[in-house]
C-alpha cells in the first residue's frame, strides 16, 4: 500500500445566488463543496458538499445533485443525488469520491441545491472546481498492412506504445506473434523509460499461407513509475479475413505484389453494382469487351 502526502491544497467552491432566488436565501443558507485540486492517477478525490440552515426556518424539501465531466467516474459507485429536508439551524452533508480514467485537467461541474420553503422553490449552485490529475498513461496500439504474392500473404505489423500522460514510466513490451504464421522479420523487444508524449515502435513481418480467418494476437505492455504506480495494457486482438482476399491473391500470381488494402477500396458506383471496372477494366468498344472477356475465361481455365 502506497501512502502519499502530496497535493493537500483544498479547493472550496461556495454557492452563487441564482436569478430565481431572493437575496435573503444567502443569509439563511450556507452551501459549499470542498475537495482537493490535485491528485495522482491512482488516487481518489474526495468531495464534501455541505449545506447549513443558519436561521430558525424549516425547509420542507432539500435536494442536492451534480454530474461529472467525461473522464471522471464515481468510485465507489453511487448516485450524485441527495434528497431530504433541512430543519432549523441544522446541517446536511453529502460525500462522494471521484477517480480519473486518465491524467489531465478536469472541471468539476457545479453542485445544485434546491430548497422548498412554504411551497416555494429556491435554487443555489456552487462554482466550478478544477481538478488536475497527474501520472503516466500508456496506450498500446497495433497497425498492419497486407500484401499478396504467389498465393501467400505478407503482413507488416507495427506495435506502438505511447505515453499520453504527464509523468514518465518504465515500460516493458510483450509482443506476441501468431503460431500459424512464419516470422520473416522482427525488431527486438523494447523496454525502457517512456517520457510524456513519447512513443516507441516494434516492427515485424509475417508470412501466412492459409486463406481463412487470421488473428493477430494482442500485444501487452507492463509499466511502473517512480511513485510505485504500475499496471498493464494491451492492444486487443485483430481479426483479418484472408478468405475475402483469395480472388485478389490469385490474380497476384506471376505478377507484381498486390496491395490488398488498396484493392478492396470501392466507390459508390461499385457498391451499387453500376461500376464494373474492377472485373472488366476500361471497355470502350465491342472489341475491347470481347478481348477482356476472353482474357477472363482464359484465366479461369488456367485456375
Amino acid at each position: 500500500m502506497i501512502s502519499r502526502f502530496l497535493y493537500t491544497v483544498i479547493n472550496v467552491s461556495i454557492s452563487n445566488e441564482t436569478k430565481t432566488s431572493p437575496s435573503w436565501i444567502n443569509d439563511s443558507v450556507s452551501f459549499s463543496r470542498i475537495t482537493v485540486n490535485k491528485i495522482y492517477i491512482d488516487q481518489k478525490a474526495h468531495v464534501t458538499v455541505k449545506v447549513s440552515n443558519l436561521k430558525g426556518i424549516h425547509f420542507e424539501k432539500l435536494s442536492i445533485n451534480t454530474s461529472l465531466p467525461d473522464g471522471l467516474i464515481v468510485d465507489p459507485d453511487q448516485d450524485l443525488d441527495f434528497n431530504g429536508s433541512l430543519p432549523p439551524r441544522k446541517d446536511k452533508t453529502f460525500h462522494y469520491s471521484v477517480r480519473a480514467i486518465k491524467p489531465g485537467n478536469y472541471t468539476l461541474n457545479p453542485v445544485n441545491l434546491n430548497l422548498t420553503y412554504l411551497g416555494i422553490d429556491y435554487h443555489l449552485k456552487t462554482n466550478d472546481s478544477n481538478l488536475v490529475v497527474h501520472g503516466p498513461f500508456i496506450n498500446v496500439s497495433k497497425e498492419y498492412s497486407l500484401k499478396a504474392e504467389d498465393g501467400n500473404y505478407f503482413i507488416n505489423i507495427s506495435t506502438i506504445a505511447t505515453n499520453e500522460g504527464d509523468r514518465a514510466a518504465y515500460v516493458k513490451f510483450d509482443d506476441r506473434m501468431p503460431a500459424e504464421a512464419k516470422i520473416i522479420g522482427k525488431d527486438k523487444d523494447k523496454s525502457g523509460v517512456l517520457y510524456p508524449d513519447q512513443s516507441f515502435t516494434i516492427n515485424s513481418s509475417l508470412k501466412v499461407e492459409e486463406k481463412g480467418n487470421f488473428v493477430l494476437p494482442a500485444s501487452f505492455a507492463s509499466f511502473s513509475d517512480s511513485s510505485g504506480y504500475s499496471g498493464s495494457v494491451s492492444s486487443g486482438n485483430i481479426l483479418i479475413s484472408l478468405a475475402t482476399f483469395n480472388e485478389a491473391g490469385e490474380k497476384a500470381k506471376s505478377k507484381k505484389p498486390l496491395d490488398i488494402n488498396a484493392s478492396i477500396k470501392t466507390d459508390n458506383g461499385s457498391i451499387n453494382g453500376t461500376n464494373n471496372t474492377f472485373l472488366f477494366g476500361s471497355v470502350r468498344s465491342v472489341k475491347d469487351f470481347v478481348n477482356v472477356t476472353m482474357g477472363i475465361i482464359y484465366d479461369s481455365l488456367n485456375f
